[in-house]
């Protein structure tokens, strides 16, 4: 399939830290990982002191940079873009492969090298960062319109381009995956017991980072009133991860008196994640409407919750319809508190049905939204695109 390929790839993410819990780390593993599993051989560059086990893999070669704040380390941009230089250089690749990180050293490198450039561009910097939006805006500007192909894991992302004036031309819409061999339905029993979960309970379940978008505060007063109406105070909602507004969702969680209700876990390693999440009964993705509805979502979190064959509860946003196609969950209006604590009611209903189904769901998973498939289809844009640009084909 890929006979035409040097098989040798500069991945470049230098705005991705080894120390990083969150889904980036995760998905530029999970890529590499598949690169390997068909034979590429991949440089890649990233940033961190962290060793990193799941990093331990044939045909990778890794460079790591200073773990320091990059929007404000102008230094760590310069080594990334000499490092980015000499691997090119050294072992010139068939494509350089950049992660969006706002300055895209990668990208420069290709085009001083005349390497094509593939630039991965996963969420809004301009609406994330509060300082030199500007500057930001011309490095972006840039990028998207120098980049050889562009992968975005959701349609709503166009927008993105349009803001900057930037008519995407090459953009592909390649939505996030999972590995389902990891991710797969275990023994809720077993994993409440090693969890130190109680059997008879009920548990709902988030996994992601804690910010303002995840719609975290609403799940939280969704749940305080299903608790009022109900009475049954053996129902438990956990929160997995960290970010911004974990304080705060703490400080809410004692005001309202949950505290025996619901539960923080902190940020885990990626590799424990599939544990908890089969310790589950129900997951959740209860997204703003901020945001979300302009750009869509393909969270890494959903495709892990339903490749583990968890009904999830979700906001009817962009990038969420998979769950209505696949029958497993409920889709709900987003920021909207009534609607979230009658799913959750309904939710709870619906179980026994929902268990039966769980296999099934996650085969349906594996077969269409594996990161191998996912790998394919990026490799396949990449081949039909540079090939037509350098004028030779299969």
């Amino acid at each position: 399939m890929y006979r035409n390929f040097k098989k040798t790839i500069l991945y470049v993410a230098e705005a991705v830290s080894l120390s990083s819990k969150a889904g980036d780390l995760s998905h530029v593993i999970n890529f590499v990982k598949v690169l390997s599993q068909k034979n590429f051989s991949v440089n890649l560059i990233i940033r961190g002191k962290d060793s990193c086990e799941e990093l331990n893999i044939r045909n990778l070669s890794l460079f790591t940079l200073p773990d320091w704040n990059f929007f404000h380390s102008l230094f760590t941009y310069l080594i990334a873009f000499t490092v980015t230089g000499i691997k090119a250089l050294i072992n010139r690749p068939f494509f350089i492969y950049q992660r969006d990180s706002g300055i895209n050293v990668g990208l420069i490198i290709a085009k001083i090298l005349r390497v094509p450039v593939v630039l991965e561009v996963d969420g809004d910097i301009l609406q994330e960062i509060r300082s030199f939006k500007e500057l930001m805006k011309c490095s972006l500007k840039f990028a998207y319109s120098n980049a050889d192909v562009i992968i975005i894991p959701s349609p709503g992302q166009l927008s993105i381009f349009k803001k900057i004036g930037v008519l995407p031309k090459k953009v592909a819409v390649v939505p996030n995956g999972v590995d389902p061999n990891r991710f797969r339905p275990l023994n809720k029993d077993y994993r409440r017991k090693i969890l130190h979960f109680k059997n008879d309970s009920f548990y709902f379940g988030f996994v992601g980072n804690l910010e303002l978008w995840q719609g975290l505060e609403l799940a939280i007063y969704a749940f305080y009133e299903l608790l009022r109406e109900t009475k049954k105070f053996d129902l438990r909602l956990v929160i997995v991860g960290e970010g911004s507004l974990r304080k705060k969702l703490e400080k809410m969680t004692h005001n309202l008196s949950l505290e025996n209700n619901i539960i923080f876990v902190g940020g885990i390693p990626h590799k424990k994640v599939p544990f908890l999440i089969n310790a589950f009964d129900v997951c959740i993705a209860p997204f703003t409407s901020w945001r979300n509805r302009r750009i869509g979502v393909s969270p890494l979190k959903l495709f892990e919750y339903l490749s583990c064959g968890k009904p999830v509860i979700a906001s009817s946003v962009p990038g969420t319809e998979i769950i209505k196609e696949l029958d497993a969950g409920i889709l709900v209006e987003p920021d909207n508190i009534e609607a979230l604590k009658e799913a959750y009611k309904e939710a709870i209903k619906k179980l026994p049905y929902w268990e039966k189904r769980a296999h099934i769901l996650h085969k349906e998973i594996a077969t269409n939204h594996s990161w191998d498939s996912r790998v394919d289809t990026i490799l396949r844009i990449i081949q039909q695109i540079i090939h037509r640009k350098h004028k030779f084909s299969d």
